[in-house]
């Protein structure tokens, strides 16, 4: 990091790219407070230099939105990636396995902040690229199934018990 800040300087796209390495490390190290103002700094240069609907911003979206959610940090989290996937959506690139897997973290997301009917939405879109993709018996494909079943009795229950 210090090298390519001292090479390319300290707002360059590839500086922003280290400074996300060594994020992603502390976070895997369970150094939150250490890995936070590094996914910061690279989102800001992202942003700056690259533009706010730029894939590489897109992918610091949702590094800082994956330490967030491990800092139960979630009504955060979930706004990140919504950000991410507006992006994503405006460059179509939304019919992929990846960008399920992360709408499928979108929709966890929104059951932990409450957001029954986004969840809902966001685990059917998922279900519906990761069957096409991975085939109806899958195991992915089998679990989300389950979670949108035990999902749509939340909802029914929650709705039952405000008549």
């Amino acid at each position: 990091l210090k090298i390519c800040k001292a090479k390319l300087g300290e707002r360059h796209p590839d500086t922003a790219i280290s400074l996300n390495n060594l994020a992603a490390l502390y976070n895997f190290q369970g150094r939150y407070s250490e890995a936070e103002p590094l996914y910061l700094e690279a989102l800001e240069i992202c942003k700056a230099k690259l533009g706010e609907r730029h894939p590489d911003t897109a992918s610091s979206l949702n590094n800082l939105a994956e330490l967030y959610q491990k800092q139960e940090r979630y009504e955060e989290a979930t706004a990140l990636l919504e950000d991410w996937q507006s992006i994503k959506v405006e460059r179509q690139e939304t019919r992929n396995q990846s960008y399920a897997l992360q709408i499928r973290t979108l929709g966890a997301l929104y059951i932990k902040c409450q957001q029954f009917p986004q969840a809902l939405a966001s685990y059917e879109e998922a279900l519906s690229i990761l069957g096409r993709e991975l085939g109806p018996k899958h195991q992915i494909v089998l679990i989300l199934k389950g979670e949108i079943g035990r999902l749509k009795k939340r909802i029914q229950k929650q709705s039952k018990g405000k008549s």
